[in-house]
């Protein structure tokens, strides 16, 4: 009786894991890991571009919504956000891959509104 119990729990581990494996190589797995660490990227790019010094606050949960309050000229985050690869949909909408940025005006800042997997941009 243990023996068998022992022989199910290893089975239904393998299973387990091996759809895991299987799922986290396959290209959809990797779509979906590439498209959770975009918040991630997007601050890094901030990063790399010089534009960090510009951040006041950033606001966000684990990437999925992120608020950045920043000091400048809009068109300088226009011109930031479609390098970076998003298409500028209407005004200061912009997408990529799902993902969405909205670029408001508040005061004499500007407000980037990071949204992952926004029902807006599919």
């Amino acid at each position: 009786m243990v023996k068998l119990k022992n022989v199910i729990i290893s089975a239904i581990l393998l299973i387990f894991f091996s759809v895991t494996i299987i799922h986290s190589c396959s290209d959809k797995g990797r779509l979906a890991t590439y498209k959770l660490q975009a918040g991630e990227r997007l601050i890094y790019f901030f990063e790399k571009e010089g534009l960090s010094k510009d951040i006041l606050k950033v606001d966000g949960f684990k990437y999925y919504e992120i608020n950045i309050l920043l000091l400048g000229d809009e068109s300088e985050y226009e011109r930031f956000i479609t390098k970076i690869g998003y298409k500028n949909k209407t005004g200061t909408f912009f997408c990529k891959d799902g993902n969405s940025i909205r670029l408001l005006k508040r005061n004499e800042n500007i407000l980037l509104k990071y949204i992952y997997d926004d029902k807006y941009c599919i």
